[in-house]
C-alpha cells in the first residue's frame, strides 16, 4: 500500500532550518571546545 504524497515547501523549509540550526550548534561547540580552532579548517590551519 503505498501512497504517493508530496513534501510541501513548508515542510522542507523546516527540515532545512533544523539541519542548518544543528550544524551550526555543533560547529560553535567544536569551535569552543577546541580553543577558536575553525571546525572547518582541522587540516593543520587556524585562525
Amino acid at each position: 500500500m503505498e501512497t504517493d504524497q508530496q513534501i510541501g515547501a513548508y515542510e522542507r523549509l523546516v527540515s532545512g532550518a533544523l539541519l542548518a540550526m544543528a550544524a551550526g550548534a555543533l560547529d560553535s561547540y567544536t569551535y569552543l571546545e577546541d580553543g577558536g580552532v575553525l571546525p572547518v579548517f582541522k587540516r593543520g590551519i587556524s585562525f
